[in-house]
């Protein structure tokens, strides 16, 4: 049970990473089209599951698994799809990547299918986090110690290695001439820019919390008790329009050049209209260290240290 759920969790992942690849390598699309390319693939696979479900001639009970000749047709889809895919350089590995994804289409299609036929089956994440959960609860105290540790220390390495890969130095901000043009230095910017990091997301959960206590919660939650632990969603959303700002200005705070430049196949640009018209430009690489060091484990911290200032309340 366990190992099924497991494969029906990861097809769509799988279905909507295949494709968007698969559509980036054989030049069919760029920049945030293939993005879009994946996203159309996964709609298609729930839309098609609902018409061939909307095709019962009659009202009994549907097998657990979907018709052999509804599978056939989407495999057709697929195949069509590849005859019409731009025959590049990389059209072979276009192909296998699409052919991957269209495999854990198929997956997701069974697992579609039975999800209405028997609407009372738990999902497949729900499989899991059970399975997991049973097996993690006697170390779950280790267990948290350590997803807090790993997310303090990538939201630190986030903003470090987008600080060093971007050239961004002390020099630009502190008028030492040539003794801050060294790698040296770099690297220690870029170490400094990661312990800021850590001590903004720390500064700003105590602010937040703060503020949340004495605007809101000291007026809502009038009866004796300590506050409500939940944190509000205005200060995850402020989280991540912080990490947007942090990432691009440190982007727009070095002049680009060719030794410097790591911002092919870029994700997010923004230009600014004015003596120079410098347009800043965050990359693939640039914005998996945004998404995962300050996104996610920055939220986590921001978490942690709200709910350490809400404990001891």
């Amino acid at each position: 049970m366990p190992l099924r759920a497991f494969g029906h969790a990861l097809s769509g992942p799988f279905l909507f990473g295949g494709t968007a690849i698969a559509a980036s390598d054989a030049g069919f699309a760029s920049g945030l089209a293939p993005v879009l390319c994946g996203a159309v693939a996964m709609i298609f696979t729930r839309l098609y599951v609902k018409c061939v479900w909307s095709t019962r001639l009659t009202r009994e009970p549907e097998p657990a698994h979907i018709p052999l000749w509804a599978v056939v047709i989407y495999a057709a889809a697929g195949v069509a799809l590849l005859l019409i895919m731009p025959h590049g350089a990389s059209y072979r590995s276009a192909a296998i990547e699409l052919l991957v994804g269209w495999t854990a289409g198929c997956n997701r299609l069974d697992y579609l299918w039975m999800r209405r036929a028997k609407p009372e089956a738990p999902e497949a994440s729900d499989v899991i986090y059970n399975w997991l959960a049973e097996r993690a609860a006697p170390y779950r105290p280790s267990l948290t110690r350590l997803g807090h540790a790993v997310s303090f220390a990538l939201l630190f390495g986030g903003v470090a290695l987008h600080a060093y890969a971007s050239g961004f130095s002390l020099a630009g901000i502190t008028p030492c001439g040539a003794a801050c043009a060294g790698s040296d230095v770099l690297a220690v910017s870029a170490v400094l820019c990661g312990f800021g990091a850590v001590l903004f997301v720390m500064a700003y959960a105590t602010i937040a919390e703060a503020a949340q206590f004495l605007l809101v919660d000291s007026w809502k939650h009038v009866r004796p008790g300590p506050p409500p632990p939940e944190m509000p969603v205005w200060v995850g959303a402020l989280h991540i329009v912080f990490g947007l700002v942090v990432f691009f200005a440190i982007a727009a705070s070095v002049e680009s050049s060719q030794a410097k430049q790591i911002f092919d196949n870029s994700w997010m640009s923004v230009s600014a209209d004015g003596p120079g018209d410098k347009a800043v430009t965050l990359g693939g690489w640039a914005m998996f260290r945004l998404i995962l060091g300050w996104w996610i484990c920055g939220a986590d911290v921001l978490r942690f240290c709200w709910l350490r200032r809400r404990a001891a309340r």
